[in-house]
């Protein structure tokens, strides 16, 4: 499917996604964890999961097969529809190299999304749980880095930087 075509998919599903991305928390409940905890994913609950993550694949694929023009343009996408970004998953087995390389294509085509904070967390525990089951990041940390962007969107530093410095964390 084309890129035009895959944009086509993840605005419809954008539409769709948005009124739970942006459903508000009311974080003065004491409550609050726990009831986000035990909501089902929010493809899933749009009744959206399958189309979801079927959009993400084609994203992703996109973004590994083409060149940097390409990935610059499935970055756009990624930043233009924040719902889907946030709501569009694939499944994952952490004890999986394969899968393990998945998310981090992912992390480097969402290039950093709103905040590099939130990126950096979630890249350090997902490297951390591949680590524990035993799976040699450094390899797959460098390869992502090479397609991963050179801009530092937030004073952070840029994707590349940050995946090829997990590559220092790890050693």
């Amino acid at each position: 499917m084309s890129l035009p075509d895959v944009e086509r998919r993840v605005a419809e599903l954008d539409e769709i996604l948005r009124p739970i991305a942006q459903r508000p928390v009311d974080l003065n409940d004491p409550n609050w964890a726990a009831d986000l905890a035990t909501r089902m994913p929010p493809a899933q609950e749009a009744g959206v999961d399958a189309e979801a993550g079927a959009a993400l694949a084609d994203l992703l694929d996109h973004y590994e097969r083409g060149d940097e023009p390409a990935r610059a343009a499935v970055r756009a996408i990624f930043d233009r529809y924040p719902s889907f970004r946030w709501a569009a998953t694939l499944p994952f087995d952490e004890t999986e190299p394969q899968s393990y390389r998945l998310r981090l294509v992912k992390v480097s085509a969402i290039d950093q999304g709103t905040d590099t904070r939130d990126v950096l967390l979630g890249l350090w525990d997902l490297a951390d749980r591949a680590r524990a089951a035993g799976i040699d990041i450094v390899p797959t940390l460098v390869e992502v880095a090479e397609m991963s962007s050179d801009v530092d969107r937030y004073g952070m530093g840029s994707t590349r930087q940050i995946l090829l410095g997990l590559v220092e964390r790890a050693r």
